[in-house]
Protein backbone atom coordinates (compact mmCIF):
# COMPACT_ATOMS: atom_id res chain seq x y z
CA UNK A 1 0.00 0.00 0.00
CA UNK A 2 2.86 2.34 0.87
CA UNK A 3 4.52 1.74 -2.49
CA UNK A 4 1.32 2.57 -4.36
CA UNK A 5 0.87 5.78 -2.39
CA UNK A 6 4.47 6.88 -3.00
CA UNK A 7 4.14 6.02 -6.71
CA UNK A 8 0.90 8.03 -6.98
CA UNK A 9 2.50 11.06 -5.31
CA UNK A 10 5.57 10.82 -7.57
CA UNK A 11 3.43 10.60 -10.71
CA UNK A 12 1.29 13.58 -9.66
CA UNK A 13 4.43 15.65 -8.95
CA UNK A 14 5.94 14.78 -12.35
CA UNK A 15 2.69 15.63 -14.16
CA UNK A 16 2.44 18.91 -12.24
CA UNK A 17 5.97 19.88 -13.29
CA UNK A 18 5.22 19.04 -16.91
CA UNK A 19 2.14 21.27 -16.85
CA UNK A 20 4.16 24.10 -15.34
CA UNK A 21 6.79 23.74 -18.04
CA UNK A 22 4.16 23.82 -20.79
CA UNK A 23 2.47 26.90 -19.30
CA UNK A 24 5.26 29.27 -20.40
CA UNK A 25 4.09 32.43 -22.20
CA UNK A 26 3.71 32.05 -25.95
CA UNK A 27 6.42 34.57 -26.78
CA UNK A 28 8.93 32.26 -25.14
CA UNK A 29 7.74 29.47 -27.43
CA UNK A 30 7.87 31.57 -30.61
CA UNK A 31 10.55 30.52 -33.09
CA UNK A 32 13.74 32.57 -33.10
CA UNK A 33 13.36 35.80 -35.01
CA UNK A 34 9.58 35.56 -35.20
CA UNK A 35 8.33 38.70 -33.50
CA UNK A 36 5.01 40.38 -34.09
CA UNK A 37 5.19 43.08 -36.73
CA UNK A 38 3.97 45.69 -34.26
CA UNK A 39 7.32 45.37 -32.51
CA UNK A 40 9.29 45.44 -35.76
CA UNK A 41 10.15 48.20 -38.19
CA UNK A 42 6.57 48.79 -39.16
CA UNK A 43 3.39 47.37 -40.45
CA UNK A 44 4.31 45.19 -43.46
CA UNK A 45 1.09 46.12 -45.23
CA UNK A 46 2.65 49.51 -46.07
CA UNK A 47 5.73 48.06 -47.73
CA UNK A 48 6.39 47.16 -51.36
CA UNK A 49 4.24 44.51 -52.96
CA UNK A 50 1.53 44.65 -50.31
CA UNK A 51 1.00 48.35 -50.95
CA UNK A 52 0.84 47.78 -54.71
CA UNK A 53 -1.62 44.92 -54.32
CA UNK A 54 -3.85 46.44 -51.65
CA UNK A 55 -4.18 49.87 -53.28
CA UNK A 56 -4.17 48.65 -56.90
CA UNK A 57 -1.46 51.11 -57.89
CA UNK A 58 -0.86 51.87 -61.56
CA UNK A 59 2.61 51.79 -63.13
CA UNK A 60 2.63 55.58 -63.25
CA UNK A 61 1.80 55.79 -59.53
CA UNK A 62 4.49 53.25 -58.69
CA UNK A 63 7.08 55.32 -60.58
CA UNK A 64 6.03 58.51 -58.79
CA UNK A 65 6.16 56.79 -55.39
CA UNK A 66 9.68 55.50 -56.16
CA UNK A 67 10.81 59.01 -57.05
CA UNK A 68 9.19 60.39 -53.90
CA UNK A 69 10.93 57.83 -51.68
CA UNK A 70 14.30 58.49 -53.31
CA UNK A 71 13.87 62.23 -52.88
CA UNK A 72 13.03 61.99 -49.17
CA UNK A 73 15.43 59.17 -48.28
CA UNK A 74 18.63 61.22 -47.95
CA UNK A 75 16.86 64.09 -46.26
CA UNK A 76 15.29 61.81 -43.65
CA UNK A 77 18.52 59.89 -43.17
CA UNK A 78 20.42 63.09 -42.47
CA UNK A 79 17.79 64.32 -39.99
CA UNK A 80 17.67 60.94 -38.28
CA UNK A 81 21.46 60.89 -37.89
CA UNK A 82 21.41 64.38 -36.38
CA UNK A 83 18.72 63.29 -33.93
CA UNK A 84 20.72 60.21 -32.93
CA UNK A 85 23.84 62.33 -32.39
CA UNK A 86 21.86 64.73 -30.18
CA UNK A 87 20.42 61.86 -28.12
CA UNK A 88 23.87 60.32 -27.74
CA UNK A 89 25.40 63.60 -26.55
CA UNK A 90 22.55 63.99 -24.03
CA UNK A 91 23.24 60.51 -22.68
CA UNK A 92 26.93 61.35 -22.42
CA UNK A 93 26.10 64.52 -20.48
CA UNK A 94 23.87 62.55 -18.13
CA UNK A 95 26.75 60.21 -17.29
CA UNK A 96 28.80 63.03 -15.77
CA UNK A 97 28.91 63.19 -11.98
CA UNK A 98 27.62 66.75 -11.83
CA UNK A 99 26.11 67.63 -15.19
CA UNK A 100 25.40 71.26 -16.00
CA UNK A 101 21.61 71.75 -15.96
CA UNK A 102 21.72 74.43 -18.66
CA UNK A 103 23.62 72.10 -21.01
CA UNK A 104 21.12 69.31 -20.37
CA UNK A 105 18.18 71.64 -21.05
CA UNK A 106 19.86 72.94 -24.20
CA UNK A 107 20.44 69.39 -25.43
CA UNK A 108 16.82 68.41 -24.69
CA UNK A 109 15.61 71.43 -26.65
CA UNK A 110 17.83 70.43 -29.57
CA UNK A 111 16.33 66.93 -29.49
CA UNK A 112 12.81 68.43 -29.50
CA UNK A 113 13.71 70.58 -32.50
CA UNK A 114 15.17 67.61 -34.40
CA UNK A 115 12.02 65.60 -33.73
CA UNK A 116 9.84 68.49 -34.92
CA UNK A 117 11.90 68.68 -38.12
CA UNK A 118 11.52 64.94 -38.68
CA UNK A 119 7.78 65.12 -38.05
CA UNK A 120 7.36 68.00 -40.48
CA UNK A 121 9.34 66.17 -43.18
CA UNK A 122 7.22 63.04 -42.63
CA UNK A 123 4.07 65.15 -42.93
CA UNK A 124 5.37 66.65 -46.19
CA UNK A 125 6.10 63.15 -47.45
CA UNK A 126 2.58 61.94 -46.60
CA UNK A 127 1.00 64.96 -48.28
CA UNK A 128 2.94 64.30 -51.47
CA UNK A 129 2.26 60.57 -51.21
CA UNK A 130 -1.47 61.16 -50.88
CA UNK A 131 -1.42 63.59 -53.81
CA UNK A 132 -0.27 60.68 -56.00
CA UNK A 133 -3.23 58.50 -54.96
CA UNK A 134 -6.86 58.71 -56.00
CA UNK A 135 -9.59 59.49 -53.45
CA UNK A 136 -10.63 55.83 -53.35
CA UNK A 137 -7.05 54.72 -52.68
CA UNK A 138 -6.68 57.34 -49.93
CA UNK A 139 -9.82 56.08 -48.20
CA UNK A 140 -8.50 52.48 -48.44
CA UNK A 141 -5.17 53.60 -47.02
CA UNK A 142 -6.83 55.42 -44.13
CA UNK A 143 -8.94 52.38 -43.30
CA UNK A 144 -5.85 50.14 -43.31
CA UNK A 145 -3.86 52.54 -41.16
CA UNK A 146 -6.56 52.78 -38.49
CA UNK A 147 -7.61 49.11 -38.49
CA UNK A 148 -6.23 47.02 -35.66
CA UNK A 149 -5.32 43.49 -36.67
CA UNK A 150 -6.31 42.03 -33.30
CA UNK A 151 -6.79 42.94 -29.69
CA UNK A 152 -4.36 42.36 -26.89
CA UNK A 153 -5.50 40.35 -23.96
CA UNK A 154 -4.03 39.80 -20.56
CA UNK A 155 -1.49 37.00 -20.75
CA UNK A 156 0.74 35.47 -18.08
CA UNK A 157 3.50 37.97 -17.48
CA UNK A 158 1.70 40.91 -19.12
CA UNK A 159 0.11 41.90 -22.39
CA UNK A 160 1.47 40.07 -25.38
CA UNK A 161 0.24 39.92 -28.98
CA UNK A 162 0.76 36.17 -29.41
CA UNK A 163 -2.25 35.72 -27.14
CA UNK A 164 -5.07 36.67 -29.48
CA UNK A 165 -8.77 37.00 -28.87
Amino acid sequence: MKKVLILAIAISLVLGMVQLALAAPAYLKAPYGKVPYRYGIGNPMFRGQNLIRLLDLTDEQIGKIKELRERYYNRLKELWNKLQDAVFSLKQLQLEKEPDKSLLDKQREEIKERRKELRSVFNEYWKEFKSILTNEQISKLNRMRTARPYRYRRAPGGFHPYFRW
